[in-house]
């Protein structure tokens, strides 16, 4: 909106917007303002996020070193149990921003089992805690985040027997 006065603003929320951005506004301001209210129904997050694991990156850093490959792959699978725990003991407890930081603490496994989907939605999460979205859409986002990790973990666990 051109009407910038907090009074306008007011009357733009009231009339039923659910936010408001002034005019001159760069795309970041933009960005900000959508991130804090994004809506993703889960069925549609999950489908976004159903991705394999491939182990592609891996096996390009380690020189295709089956050994290196599997000792990272045990690691992950003996440790993210653990995180997800984590995550959801902060989530139902609505401490959102040590969710976040042990959310954020699994970026780089999650980079290495080349799971970027999942990563990316690892840093929407983030940015949803920093701009103070609505409860209600982080809760459904983690747990979507939480409910692929598992299903990767799962996918993993596989490969190992």
């Amino acid at each position: 909106t051109a009407n910038a006065s907090r009074k306008d603003q007011e009357k733009c929320i009231q009339a039923g917007m659910n936010d408001t951005i002034s005019k001159p506004f760069n795309p970041e301001d933009l960005f900000q303002v959508l991130v804090k209210h994004v809506v993703a129904s889960p069925r549609k997050a999950e489908d976004r996020l159903i991705q394999p694991v491939d182990l592609s990156y891996l096996k390009k850093v380690s020189n295709n070193n089956q050994e290196f490959i599997t000792d990272m792959v045990n690691t992950f699978v003996e440790a993210i149990p653990q995180s997800m725990n984590e995550i959801e003991k902060h989530r139902s407890s609505g401490k959102y921003r040590d969710m976040e930081k042990e959310i954020h603490k699994l970026k780089p496994s999650l980079s290495m089992m080349g799971l970027k989907q999942l990563r990316e939605h690892a840093i929407q999460i983030k940015e949803m805690v920093r701009n103070e979205a609505d409860q209600n859409h982080i809760d459904e986002s983690v747990k979507t985040f939480l409910n692929q990790l598992g299903r990767n973990v799962a996918e993993l666990q596989a490969l190992k027997t």
